[in-house]
């Protein structure tokens, strides 16, 4: 394979200007040959759809001229089988079309049987940044582009809950609509990644809850409008009646008096109250967190994954026409839910971080406004006071010192720090901003705050976490995703996950928020660092002061791990990430921090579809870029 590349790369260097771009008009044409492709396809069954309404309406007018047929019922039954069937292929071409105009690709799967299932849209390389959307804005803004299409009727019925199977590695085969076992070939699948799964259940749900809350918005105001239709002496009939005082709210009652309110005209009465039905709409019912496991996810394992793992019996005999679902696929199911859990809660918490309107509230804070340059060539770090006063020598040295010390843990930092214009916001003696804590990186601002209230060595392990969190974000925008935590069989992910099932802290006492994967991921970092500086027995005072007033080594600390689980379960896995990364983790600071940092390549390789055409995209990623060489990048991307 690197002879190949090597080849590769000495062919392109030597291409002129005019043959690189008859070379991308040759992948442009591909590419746009494959889109007219499947528009065409997508065309042509939108076309039989209609055909076969047509039929239906002849159908239905035969059947009014000659009374009842049995041959003409059965006749209409097998077109509306039909028409089941080309809507389910419609709305799989849909997302196959989208799928490769967001960057993804469809592919052939087999189950066990050794049936195949063409054009399975995959949308796994489709970028999944994008995931602030609320109840507020889901049905005015445009669908994530990860975000396949799905039948939302079916998924509401469903309680948002998809039959899905692992694959692969962070490759999860969607059902899109409940597995059918008996008529396998009937079922149309997507592929997407843990993160694009269960944001696609958050996505439908969000936009579920949306439409009943607009709908019982537009009924209670038709039921205000037939209200105001009446006649004045009919309205006035009603409010004045005796005893309507007591039909007003809490909060009604709280603001005028039963006294006051004798007093009230007609228009001034129906500020207070009006006497119509009011309805908040059915509710929308999501069971990620149900332990009850639907039939259909049973049977696509057993067609997927294990054809023994087949229902059973009472008594645990197997029975494929059983009521009880095989062992082996409830552990499996359990596994499953367990992953969907962690992902929204991880996701629930990142959007806090992510949020605009918490953005706009802490520019002064943390935004660029009055920031210093002192140690901008050097470190690639630009550094400011969170009160927005001048920064002065004391806290600037105090972040140069912890962040060389930081590098010489961690590595190389300067080039993305440079990248994504890090900035560095001292608090002083204070906690940060109204957050009530002693450190936080912002990702939508390029920001980590830090406070000194708790003297310079635990500035240093605060400041040392939230680059932590630094480096997470931008190894996982390198791959299309926020953090890169947020693959879950990643180091990363498998780092966060060992810590959480290692805490010193029992599982039952563990918050949401501690139990983040990149809370995690932060804090197994922030205790490596730790280690790394002051050795094995290094202290912390971010816990309860007025029980350990000197504070508390590392691995004895609830939120941390103990010495041996630490270099038994952990450190593996730390020194495998930083091995994973050396082309962004590369140390060549000098111990005392009196030379500058040498900038080196922090781009990750892209990670190997099957397809050949990745190692012409890296290789073109190699060499000097024209604005055609990078069009035909996105263009090769887009195709694989």
């Amino acid at each position: 394979m690197d002879v190949i590349k090597n080849e590769a790369k000495e062919i392109l260097a030597e291409l002129s200007e005019q043959e690189k771009q008859e070379l991308f008009q040759l992948f442009s044409g591909t590419m746009d040959s494959l889109i007219s492709s499947e528009a065409l396809e997508l065309e042509k069954l939108k076309q039989e759809k209609i055909s076969i309404k047509s039929e239906l309406e002849d159908l239905r007018e035969e059947e009014k001229r000659a009374g009842y047929s049995s041959y003409l019922i059965d006749k209409k039954k097998q077109k509306y089988l039909e028409e089941s069937s080309i809507v389910r292929k419609i709305e799989n071409q849909q997302n196959v079309l989208l799928c490769i105009l967001s960057g993804g690709s469809y592919l052939t799967i087999k189950n066990q049987y050794d049936e195949s299932f063409d054009k399975v849209p995959d949308f796994r390389k489709v970028n999944s940044t994008n995931f602030i959307f609320t109840e507020s804005d889901v049905l005015e803004i445009k669908r994530p582009s990860y975000v396949p299409l799905i039948n939302e009727k079916n998924l509401l019925n469903k309680k948002f809950v998809f039959d899905s199977i692992r694959l692969t590695e962070d490759t999860y085969l969607i059902s899109n609509y409940a597995y059918n076992q008996k008529d396998r070939k009937d079922n149309f699948f997507t592929i997407l990644s843990l993160d694009q799964l269960v944001l696609t259940i958050d996505y439908y749900y969000t936009k579920a809850k949306a439409v009943v809350k607009n709908q019982a918005k537009e009924e209670n105001e038709r039921n205000k409008a037939r209200y105001f239709d009446l006649s004045e002496e009919n309205r006035r009939r009603y409010m004045f009646q005796r005893g309507i005082y007591r039909s007003l709210s809490s909060k009604s009652k709280k603001e005028v008096s039963e006294s006051e309110w004798e007093d009230l005209d007609l228009e001034d009465r129906e500020k207070y109250y009006l006497p119509i039905p009011t309805t908040t709409g059915k509710r929308v019912s999501i069971e990620l967190e149900s332990s009850t496991m639907p039939a259909s996810f049973h049977r696509m394992y057993e067609d997927f994954i294990d054809v023994k793992a087949i229902f059973t019996d009472k008594d645990g005999s197997l029975n494929r026409r059983g009521r009880y679902g095989n062992p082996v696929v409830f552990d499996y199911f359990r596994a499953y839910r367990e992953m969907l859990n962690y992902k929204i809660k991880d996701i629930r918490i990142q959007r806090e971080d992510y949020s605009d309107t918490y953005k706009q509230a802490i520019e002064t804070s943390f935004g660029e406004s009055n920031t210093s340059l002192i140690l901008k060539d050097k470190y690639g770090i630009l550094i400011k006071r969170q009160n927005g006063d001048k920064i002065n020598s004391l806290e600037t040295e105090q972040i140069e010192n912890a962040w060389v010390n930081i590098s010489k843990v961690y590595g190389n930092l300067k080039p993305n720090a440079d990248k994504y214009n890090l900035k560095i916001s001292h608090s002083g003696l204070k906690l940060i901003f109204s957050m009530k804590a002693l450190g936080v990186y912002i990702p939508t601002m390029g920001t980590i705050g830090v406070s000194n209230k708790l003297g310079y060595v635990d500035f240093e392990s605060t400041f040392s976490h939230e680059v932590a969190h630094f480096i997470d974000n931008f190894i996982g925008e390198l791959k299309g995703k926020r953090y890169a935590t947020d693959d879950y069989e990643s180091t990363a992910g498998k780092l966060a996950f060992a810590f959480r099932n290692s805490m010193n802290k029992s599982k039952d006492l563990q918050t949401d928020y501690i139990n983040a994967t990149k809370e995690c991921f932060a804090r197994c970092m922030q205790q490596y660092f730790n280690m790394q500086i002051y050795g094995e027995g290094a202290v912390t005072k971010n816990i309860d002061l007025t029980k350990y007033p000197e504070g508390l080594e590392f691995v004895n600390a609830e939120n941390f791990v103990n010495l041996q689980k630490f270099n038994q379960d952990l450190l593996p896995l730390i020194e495998l990430f930083f091995a994973e990364n050396e082309d962004v983790f590369k140390t060549t600071i000098d111990i005392d921090g009196s030379t500058d940092v040498e900038d080196i390549s922090s781009s990750l390789e892209v990670e190997d579809s099957g397809l050949e055409v990745l190692e012409l995209i890296e290789t073109l990623e190699m060499i000097e870029q024209t604005e055609d060489v990078k069009e035909l990048i996105e263009t090769l991307k887009l195709i694989s």
